[in-house]
């Protein structure tokens, strides 16, 4: 293994592709827009009811994630900026642990790559080069913030974010949830997170990230398996070590506040 500490600029530059890598959560590729009923869109007339609808339905589906400790599913992601002629488009699997909180992607395409990122490290590994670089953090919010919107949790995503917008599509059981990031280490690298639920299965299903230079980050989830069966002797996915013969490239990453 070598290690080697982060300068100030290798620092500031992470924070733009570890939320853009992470989020491929979460989830989805297609420009989301405000939630329609009969082509009119459904929004509250006040900030306050604005607020209450959505906090109504993060708590509704916070409730029905009460008994999932784990998710999997398939992903695609789409990435564009002013600086792409066309979208970068990748797709693979995800997974997400509650608890301790986990997220790791195991990217198929355009080529292997796994992603596993936690509260206070963020790893990519490259199988056919065998060759992994590990990011540590005192606190890696970003992360945090992905875990706070997998679990619909409204006191941590309110820890994190501002409620900016709420639209919903009784019609298809859809809701929209927009948010803008409070904390300055998210908000280096996230302008804007938009999160679409899927009220009748009760979990977020599509995610655009609009950066802070205004790259956008849409991510999309199908085939999602709560609480998936570990086959018997298989040491859990998130906590496999890595092949021993990979090479391994750490760096500490500063506090925000040291990076300024």
């Amino acid at each position: 293994m070598r290690s080697t500490a982060a300068p100030r600029a290798a620092g500031d530059r992470l924070l733009g592709p570890l939320v853009g890598v992470i989020l491929a959560v979460l989830f989805v590729p297609v420009p989301l827009t405000a939630m329609a009923v009969d082509g009119r869109p459904q929004d509250t007339s006040s900030p306050a009811e604005m607020k209450r609808a959505a906090r109504a339905t993060l708590e509704g589906i916070a409730k029905g994630l009460e008994g999932v400790h784990e998710l999997r599913a398939d992903y695609t992601q789409e990435q564009t900026s002013l600086l792409l002629t066309e979208p970068l488009v990748s797709s693979g699997r995800l997974h997400l642990r509650a608890k301790p909180g986990c997220i790791l992607l195991e990217l198929e395409k355009p080529r292997a790559v796994w992603i596993r990122s936690d509260e206070k490290t963020h790893q990519i590994y490259y199988p056919e080069r065998k060759r992994a670089e590990r990011f540590l953090f005192e606190s890696n919010e970003l992360a945090r913030a992905l875990l706070a919107c997998f679990s619909a949790d409204l006191a941590r995503i309110e820890a994190i974010f501002d409620i900016t917008g709420y639209n919903e599509d009784p019609a298809h059981a859809r809701a929209v949830v927009h948010l803008t990031p409070k904390l300055d280490a998210v908000r280096t690298a996230v302008a804007e997170l938009t999160i679409e639920f899927d009220l009748t299965a009760g979990m977020p299903v599509r995610i655009v990230q609009v950066g802070a230079e205004g790259e956008e980050l849409r991510l999309s989830l199908r085939n999602i398996v709560r609480n998936p069966e570990l086959e018997p002797g298989k040491v859990p996915i998130f906590d496999r070590p890595l092949p021993a013969d990979v090479e391994v490239i750490e760096r500490r990453i500063a506090p925000l506040k040291e990076r300024k």
